[in-house]
């Protein structure tokens, strides 16, 4: 049989080997934590796999003057050889009058939603232009004769 004091001693270091563990573990599970905060922070930063120096959520709050973005919609529309253009084809416009990189997707997305806003207040409010149906999940629009 094994001696007492040799089990009690191997007893002893398995319960203190089982701690290190237990502590490592939670060390662990708190790297782990921090590393994906990090990660998702570094992700706020990159455009395209590529670092950039401000996140890519873009606000136009002061980028147009007043009247501007109705008056570029209504330029584009009375350019088009159709006279209707979708709220996509309108934000590119309104993108290149403006000199803006076209192949930005937060900033073409931002755009959109801006035109949809501008083009049913103008609407609404002047009915000088028209909804002529969707287009691919977009709005066509016209100007009313």
């Amino acid at each position: 049989m094994a001696d007492p004091i040799v089990v009690s001693t191997l007893n002893a270091k398995q319960a203190e080997i089982e701690s290190y563990i237990r502590r490592l573990e939670k060390q662990l599970d708190q790297a782990r934590h921090d590393l994906a905060h990090v990660n998702a922070t570094l992700r706020l930063f990159e455009v395209n796999g590529e670092r950039t120096e401000f996140p890519v959520y873009v606000q136009l709050k002061r980028l147009f003057s007043r009247g501007e973005l109705p008056r570029l919609c209504r330029e584009a529309l009375e350019a088009s050889p159709e006279r209707e253009l979708d709220t996509r084809q309108l934000a590119a416009h309104v993108m290149a009058a403006k000199g803006w990189e076209t192949t930005d997707k937060a900033l073409t997305i931002s755009v959109t939603h801006k035109v949809t806003h501008a083009m049913d207040e103008l609407w609404r409010r002047t009915g000088k232009v028209r909804k002529a149906g969707k287009r691919a999940g977009a709005n066509v629009w016209t100007l009313k004769s």
